[in-house]
């Protein structure tokens, strides 16, 4: 072959090869930042996702806790009208008994006076 023309071909290798490199470079470079990029949308998709999932269990445990107060503060009006009903009942019962025993007490004395 001509030394010429190898020469030629030699540069025109070298050129190609050169050109190889800095196209692979720049691939290279646009990957890395491609998957920098995705690398930083994860993790802040990751905190939101987070920050939601905390949101909603705190939430949640307000609510919980406001119902678990509603219940209780039910079930002591509710034993507080048992108690009170009760106790409004027994009173009840303690005068019908009273006015019994009066009527009683009146009749065995009326009865007595008839006797005698």
């Amino acid at each position: 072959m001509n030394p010429k023309s190898k020469l030629l071909l030699d540069e025109m290798h070298r050129l190609f090869t050169k050109s190889d490199r800095k196209w692979d470079s720049r691939f290279a470079d646009a990957d890395r930042k491609w998957d920098a990029r995705l690398v930083n949308s994860e993790k802040r998709l990751e905190q939101r996702f987070v920050e939601i999932d905390d949101s909603i269990t705190k939430r949640f445990t307000e609510v919980d806790d406001s119902l678990t107060k509603r219940f209780a503060d039910s079930d002591l009006n509710w034993e507080r009208r048992i108690t009170d009903s009760e106790v409004r009942q027994s009173a009840l019962l303690t005068a019908i008994e009273q006015r019994h025993d009066s009527r009683i007490d009146f009749v065995i004395q009326s009865t007595g006076s008839l006797e005698s």
